[in-house]
């Protein structure tokens, strides 16, 4: 997610994955994860830590922010995605806060089914139309038996590694 070429990381992770309470939308700063992540930032375990990271990677190499954009079904999912991180990142660096406040766009989505799994010639041909690179799925991820939780889509500028 720290590489340039990096546009849009966009996740899936249901309302649990965000951490915010649910009473006012904020992050849970006493959820373990968020406390995790907060403690040892550069290992981060949820998904916010992962983004914030990243963004903070980005910033101090001097690199634009990309676009981080929520796909799972919950209502105005780009403000809660856009609550999660800045919420981490103030916690964190109030600096890199400000920072995402100003460069990173939320977009709210919605998604309206799930789709067959692209093949190489669709891919190509979205790479030739758009001029942009969909690697996906990439794990992030994996709980303690191994399953999936988080996937994240990674869509790079076509032409570059």
């Amino acid at each position: 997610m720290a590489r340039e070429q990096t546009a849009i990381v966009s996740l899936t992770v249901t309302e649990k994955g965000y951490c915010t309470e649910a009473a006012s939308g904020e992050l849970d700063l006493n959820n373990p994860l968020i406390k995790h992540d907060l403690a040892q930032p550069d290992q981060p375990k949820s998904a916010i830590g992962y983004i914030v990271e990243a963004l903070r990677l980005r910033r101090e190499q001097g690199l634009k922010a990309f676009t981080v954009m929520s796909c799972d079904n919950v209502r105005e999912n780009g403000h809660v995605a856009r609550a999660a991180v800045l919420g981490l990142a103030k916690a964190r660096d109030t600096a890199l806060a400000d920072w995402i406040e100003t460069h990173v766009t939320f977009p709210c989505t919605m998604v309206d089914r799930i789709v067959p799994a692209a093949t190489a010639e669709t891919l190509d041909d979205i790479a030739a139309s758009s001029g942009f690179t969909i690697r996906a799925p990439s794990p992030v991820s994996r709980s303690a038996s191994g399953s999936l939780k988080i996937i994240s889509l990674m869509v790079v500028r076509s032409g570059t590694a």
